[in-house]
């Protein structure tokens, strides 16, 4: 009867490790997945806002004289990552500032110009797009296509 309990009690302390273990081992994987998407996803996020101004640099050009009518003066299209370190984000403007937003990182590039800026996206193919109104306003446009 001893022999029958110790085998039982044998197998129950290795299941009990093995649960112990595969816990051990999820939860690092987990960790080290999180530190992961800081670490690179913060970089990517640099790199993401480099793009983005880029792009606005080379479609604004402000013209010193009044237009007649609505004109577009330049637009690019740019194919930004849909996901950064497997994160979905989203991009819109705010205060003359790119905001850039997802679960695990929020990020801010300074732009400047004098302008009015609409539009957001959340990557994927986008347009860049810089245009001036009779009015005199000056309007930069980020769309999603």
């Amino acid at each position: 009867m001893m022999k029958a309990q110790a085998i039982l009690l044998n197998h129950a302390i290795m299941v009990s490790f093995s649960i112990f273990m595969v816990y051990v081992v999820f939860t690092t994987l987990a960790a080290i997945k999180t530190d992961y998407q800081e670490h690179v996803g913060g970089n990517e996020v640099k790199e993401l806002c480099f793009v983005m101004r880029g792009a606005i640099d080379k479609v604004y050009s402000p013209a010193d004289y009044n237009v007649s009518t609505n004109t577009s003066l330049g637009q690019m299209e740019v194919r930004l990552p849909e996901r950064i370190t497997d994160i979905k984000y989203s991009a819109r403007f705010f205060n003359k500032s790119i905001l850039i937003e997802s679960t695990a990182f929020n990020d801010t590039c300074k732009i400047g110009y004098s302008a009015n800026y609409n539009g957001s996206t959340s990557g994927g193919l986008t347009r860049f797009s810089y245009s001036k109104y009779s009015n005199g306003t000056n309007v930069i446009e980020m769309t999603k296509i």
